[in-house]
């Protein structure tokens, strides 16, 4: 009945300002007045949160229906803006630029050339403020309209305006504005001719350097449902990395916008955080789609290691770290889904850190790998924080100047490299090694080891250092950051108390120097657990620190004191008594490395230790052949470093002899390889290696 009562009418709309606007726009009595505040977006480009309508000076509110406010046929309607949106004087010049650009775009034929329609852009682009940029929104859709009706002009149309906003954007930094323009046109282009346009492309492009300006992070104010908008594109993205990922022909065959699908994914999820209480009722709308790449991405580190001996194909790789960090960010919508991702990654574990260690660069961010210390290893932690610094480059005339001063340290030594190459990486490995077993000596003194593990030294805190000492100090930190830099394991590890300090933590706990000093340890529980102090117990820190601390605890009584004590003991000993060569020692490092040390093991999710995996690991000694002349330490081991040469025959008689009979898969896989190669050597060695040592494969 109520359909039967509305009756179509015409209703005149006028925006209130000077030279404002006005249209002639259709209705039906029983439409609500929200529907013509739609309606007055579509034709006179102004935001719904801009818009006051207005007749015989009573506003009308969006709930009420043309009839319920007496709007009759030929009604006049006011439109006043709302203070916060347009009030400059060019306004109304700009408002009826946009309306005439509209107008001409919605002809369908040629009377007018591309000058025209030029001109009128170029010179709406040359009033604009940023008071009046929403007036922008509306023109998309008529530049659309245009390319269908005209395409030849239409295309050229789009471009000028593409160039002419994206200019405005780099003059006067209206980014997020930019950003939602261009948002508006990309979803009306892809709507119109699809995905495949080369106009889309283009736009698209644009948009994604527009969200990596931004840092992914957009306010789309012009877009009333900028989600939905977003949405829309990344489904079509995720939609094509999809079929690239079925039809990947090659191992290293490229796939394509990778890049847009991480921009839109990591824009897509930022908004969804801004504006709404709960991600979850949004990642429904595309949680098949995350499940499809998901479950695409693990089929491929499954087959990761099958091809990953072949170096020259490492180029594309890096695309599935960035479709990896995509999913990771939009996996956090949903704890789940969040679990789950981690437990593909957790499962491809080996593939995905030989992946890391081959594809990973400066360019990336891939700290987000760190959150979960059980998918990582301390090499591949290490690894991703190093390429996050900013790492100086290591110069030929710092080694050399580094091999001079090594002359102080040990003479022979410097004797034995000063004709060397120390730039090989070899010779450089080689002599890094040797520098440590000079500088770790225990004979030195400078430098302590663990009681139990003599790989882990500390500065020594009973040695008054002198100047050459503190040299000695900012030498060993220069090595630490070479070896770091070049991935060279010296096989040297350093306390943990010692790495706290050179991360900036200068508190030290009793329970921290339990394997620096197990005697001091256990005195120090004693003094706080024991009832009373006797003669025995104040015999100690006489002997090892002097007799002022026999006589500060000769005057503790109350447990709290005691614990004051041992804690103002433990910083002197361990803190305060080595402070100048930790000073140093970071001195040393940041003068190579060109970042701090402390910077560098305050990554998140990097642990000190990780340090300490990347500086010792295990050493393998090398074959390594150094020049006999004027080298006095080549006689100490002249025939341990001799290895006969293993011969082709010899490793094609291990690959078809024996190696089928422990494993035909291995076999078939290598059978056809150039096993004499050392990438593939090694990675056939390591296939052996765990065919051999397999536990559910016992020998007899």
């Amino acid at each position: 009945m109520a359909e039967a009562d509305s009756k179509p009418i015409s209703i005149f709309v006028v925006v209130m300002m000077d030279g404002g606007p006005s249209r002639w726009i259709s209705a039906n009595s029983n439409d609500t007045i929200k529907s013509v505040h739609y309606q007055i977006r579509e034709v006179f480009g102004i935001p719904l949160t801009l818009q006051k309508i207005y007749c015989f000076g009573k506003r009308l509110e969006w709930c009420q229906t043309l009839k319920e406010c007496s709007i009759k046929n030929y009604a006049r309607l006011q439109v006043v803006l709302r203070k916060d949106g347009v009030t400059r004087q060019n306004s109304s010049e700009a408002l009826n630029l946009v309306s005439q650009i509209r107008a001409m775009c919605q002809r369908k034929s040629v009377a007018f050339d591309y000058g025209c329609i030029s001109n009128k852009i170029r010179d709406l682009f040359s009033i604009l403020r940023q008071q009046t940029m929403f007036l922008l929104v509306t023109l998309p859709r008529s530049f659309v309209t245009l390319y269908e009706n005209i395409e030849e002009i239409g295309d050229a149309v789009i471009r000028f305006f593409l160039d002419s906003l994206l200019k405005m954007m780099l003059a006067k930094g209206w980014l997020d504005k930019c950003a939602s323009i261009l948002t508006r046109l990309c979803v009306d282009l892809g709507s119109y001719h699809g995905d495949g346009s080369h106009l889309y492309l283009l736009c698209r492009t644009h948009l994604t350097e527009l969200f990596e300006k931004g840092n992914y992070k957009i306010n789309f104010e012009y877009l009333e449902d900028p989600i939905t908008s977003i949405l829309i594109i990344f489904r079509e993205l995720a939609e094509s990395l999809s079929r690239d990922l079925d039809r990947r022909a090659t191992p290293s065959s490229g796939i394509q916008y990778v890049r847009d699908f991480k921009a839109f994914s990591l824009v897509l999820c930022n908004t969804i955080h801004l504006r709404v209480d709960s991600a979850l009722q949004y990642y429904l709308r595309f949680e098949r789609t995350f499940s499809d790449l998901l479950s695409k991405t693990e089929a491929y580190l499954a087959n990761f290691e099958h091809f990953s001996y072949m170096e020259s194909a490492y180029c594309g790789y890096s695309q599935y770290l960035t479709i990896l960090k995509a999913l990771h960010v939009i996996s956090k919508l949903c704890k789940s889904s969040e679990e789950r991702f981690w437990n593909v990654l957790r499962n491809k574990r080996l593939s995905l850190l030989e992946l890391i260690a081959k594809s990973t660069d400066r360019t990336n961010d891939h700290l987000w790998l760190l959150e979960r210390k059980d998918v990582m290893d301390s090499k591949s932690r290490m690894h991703l924080a190093m390429m996050m610094m900013t790492v100086k480059r290591i110069h030929d005339v710092e080694l050399y100047e580094m091999l001079v001063w090594s002359e102080k340290l040990d003479a022979n030594l410097y004797m034995a490299f000063k004709n060397q190459q120390i730039t090989n990486r070899e010779v450089q490995q080689y002599w890094l090694r040797q520098l440590c077993g000079a500088i770790f000596n225990p004979q030195k003194s400078l430098f302590l080891a663990c009681p139990n593990d003599p790989k882990r030294f500390y500065p020594n805190p009973a040695i008054e250092p002198k100047a050459l000492d503190l040299e000695c100090f900012k030498f060993v930190g220069k090595l630490v950051a070479i070896a770091l830099m070049s991935e060279i394991q010296i096989g040297v590890a350093f306390a943990h108390v010692f790495l706290m300090q050179l991360a900036g933590r200068r508190k030290i706990s009793l329970e921290d120097v339990r394997d620096l000093d197990p005697s001091l340890h256990s005195w120090c529980k004693e003094i706080i657990d024991g009832e009373f102090i006797d003669s025995e117990v104040l015999e100690f820190p006489e002997a090892l620190l002097g007799c002022q601390w026999r006589t500060e605890l000769s005057y503790v009584n109350s447990k709290s004191s005691r614990e004051a004590y041992v804690d103002h003991l433990i910083q002197h000993r361990f803190v305060a008594s080595i402070s100048e060569q930790v000073s140093f020692f970071i001195q040393g490092f940041d003068s190579v490395f060109g970042t701090s040390i402390g910077k560098l093991l305050s990554v998140k999710g990097l642990e000190l230790e990780d340090l300490n995996e990347s500086l010792c690991g295990y050493v393998i000694t090398t074959t390594l052949q150094l020049d006999n002349k004027s080298n006095p330490l080549m006689s100490r081991f002249p025939k341990a470093w001799q290895f006969p040469k293993i011969h082709d025959a010899k490793l094609y008689e291990m690959l078809i002899v024996w190696s089928k009979n422990l494993s035909k898969n291995l076999y078939m896989q290598f059978k056809n390889q150039q096993v004499t190669d050392p990438g593939v050597l090694q990675h056939w060695l390591c296939k052996l290696c765990g065919a051999i040592f397999n536990p559910q494969k016992p020998f007899p």
